[in-house]
Formats: structure tokens, C-alpha cells, sequence
């Protein structure tokens, strides 16, 4: 059987991460989670997936560490990173986009829209 891209959701909250995790099961991808901003990076390190949905402001490891940690590690260079956030100042989409970020939707948003991100730079 045929397995769809893989993505990594890298978010605190169960909830969400619950209901990512749902949604992109549902359609076809093959998904691990990360509920600290160490575990993901460790996932990254250890398996790295095809895409990363990153949360900004994860426990114990900032977000845009592990971005930075991506654009600077060539074995993580084709992994595209769309951002979820609560932080919506400019400044901060800037930054994410700069380190990389391939999209950035600031929290709350619609599942629609964050699967349509992921099939736009994931696959």
C-alpha cells in the first residue's frame, strides 16, 4: 500500500494537534506529533518527515529555533515547514518567512486553509 507524504506536528496543544493529526490522516498522510519544541527537533533529526506543521511557541524549544535549525541542517534543507501561530504581528510572520517558513496561519484558522497550505508545499 502506498503511503502519502509525512508530516510533523509540532504543537503543545491537544486539541489541535488531535484534531491536525485527524484531518491529515483522513487524507492520506502519514503523521507523528511533537508536543515540545525538543521532541520535535529530535523527530526531525531522527526521521525527517516531508513536511512540519510548527507551532511558534512550543515548551521548551521556540519555534523559530527549530526553523533556524532547518535552514541550517542540508539534511532537513527539502523539508518545508508551515507555520500555525497565535502570534500575528508582522514581525513575526517576517521572521518565519525568512527562516524558511513556507506558509504561516495564524491560530485560530481554518482546517480548510491549513490543508490546503500543506498540499501547496508539501504535497
Amino acid at each position: 500500500m502506498a503511503q502519502g507524504p509525512r508530516i510533523l506536528i509540532a504543537e503543545d496543544d491537544p486539541g489541535i494537534a488531535l484534531a491536525l493529526e485527524m484531518s491529515l490522516r483522513a487524507k492520506g498522510y502519514v503523521v507523528a506529533v511533537a508536543r515540545t519544541g525538543a521532541e520535535a527537533i529530535e523527530s526531525l533529526r531522527r526521521n525527517p518527515p516531508d513536511g512540519v506543521i510548527l507551532d511558534i511557541m512550543l515548551p521548551g524549544r521556540h519555534g523559530f529555533s527549530i526553523l533556524q535549525d532547518v535552514r541550517d541542517d542540508p539534511a532537513l534543507s527539502r523539508v518545508r515547514v508551515v507555520v500555525v501561530s497565535a502570534k500575528s504581528y508582522p514581525a513575526d510572520v517576517k521572521k518565519a518567512t525568512e527562516l524558511g517558513a513556507a506558509a504561516y496561519l495564524v491560530k485560530p484558522f481554518e482546517m480548510a486553509s491549513l490543508l490546503k497550505a500543506v498540499k501547496d508545499h508539501v504535497g
